[in-house]
């Protein structure tokens, strides 16, 4: 298991407008696109795991504020170093993929949370 609570590096708030999506009352997402510039290797890491890497998360937003330890059920991915693609351009994705599609209500805002093992990698965001 993955610790959320102690601390993220960044949060992106979204947006489901309820008539893109033909007045739908939820949509499901099932993976989400990131863009990396930097990783640190599996061997030369400062968090000291033995599988450091990237963890993000959806979470609940309350008066246009994210509320990170909110986190909306079954959105946790961890992905380690060697599964995170790189580039300068932001053209090459890392794809998060939910083992099941995650539940969301349009007409509300929720957070995407991301949470570095190290401080060596930065997400295009």
């Amino acid at each position: 298991m993955v610790d959320v609570s102690s601390y993220f590096d960044y949060i992106q708030t979204f947006f489901v407008r309820p008539s893109s999506v033909n007045s739908a009352p939820e949509i499901m997402l099932s993976s989400l696109n990131l863009y990396f510039k930097a990783k640190p290797t599996l061997e030369n890491n400062a968090s000291g795991s033995s599988d450091p890497g990237v963890t993000i998360w959806l979470c609940e937003v309350q008066t246009n504020n994210p509320v990170p330890n909110q986190i909306v059920k079954r959105s946790v991915i961890h992905l380690s170093y060697d599964r995170i693609n790189t580039s300068q351009n932001a053209t090459i994705a890392t794809s998060f993929n939910w083992q099941n599609p995650i539940r969301v209500k349009t007409g509300r805002k929720y957070g995407i949370v991301i949470k570095y093992d190290d401080q060596i990698g930065r997400a295009h965001v």
